[in-house]
């Protein structure tokens, strides 16, 4: 039984368990016997790169969710500039983390400005993205996506496969970790705040 708690060694021992049993997937290639790992950046983009550095020595992908109206950085810094490239470049995919509750407060039709936001960090950090995760989910599940954006809500990736999330710092449903080998499918989503090296 592995020591359940939010550090980086937790998290990379349970990886690695995982990688026993399936292959981690992305949103446009799953299938089955795999895992969709998923991280929502709501706060901090250098907690990020520590989780992608982690995935990446492991020869793990998954997508990092940036949010376009983050209280706690700004995109287009210098800083965070650095830390979203260097997350591209350890091989993960970016998705967009929109706020629906922000997206209503502009003069644009709220889909119609999701994707001019996808285009900007498309076209900044020269990635393809078309994958959308919502910033509280049953906050902003009004927004509807456009058919050609991939939405991580989506019941296919929430209600078809078993859908974990450490939310709060909290996993509802145990640690992560309790999981391996009980599912076919799985989606996985941190944030990667939570995690620390204590």
């Amino acid at each position: 039984m592995l020591n359940c708690n939010f550090s980086y060694k937790h998290y990379q021992n349970t990886i690695k368990r995982f990688k026993e049993k399936y292959t981690f997937s992305n949103f446009n290639d799953c299938s089955t016997n795999d895992i969709i790992l998923r991280h929502d950046i709501d706060y901090s983009l250098e907690s990020a790169v520590r989780i992608a550095e982690i995935e990446n020595n492991l020869n793990v992908k998954s997508t990092y969710f940036i949010l376009f109206h983050s209280e706690m950085y700004n995109i287009f810094s210098p800083t965070s500039i650095k830390y979203i490239n260097k997350i591209i470049q350890l091989g993960h995919d970016i998705g967009l983390h929109y706020d629906a509750s922000v997206l209503s407060t502009l003069d644009i039709e709220p889909g119609k400005m999701l994707i001019e936001e996808l285009n900007l960090l498309e076209n900044h950090f020269n990635t393809k993205i078309n994958v959308v995760s919502a910033h509280n989910p049953t906050l902003n599940e009004n927004l509807k996506i456009p058919h050609n954006i991939i939405n991580a809500y989506d019941p296919k990736f929430t209600k078809e496969r078993k859908y974990l999330s450490d939310s709060v710092q909290f996993w509802r449903e145990n640690c992560f970790c309790s999981h391996i080998g009980k599912y076919e499918k799985l989606q996985i989503l941190t944030h990667p705040i939570w995690w620390s090296e204590e």
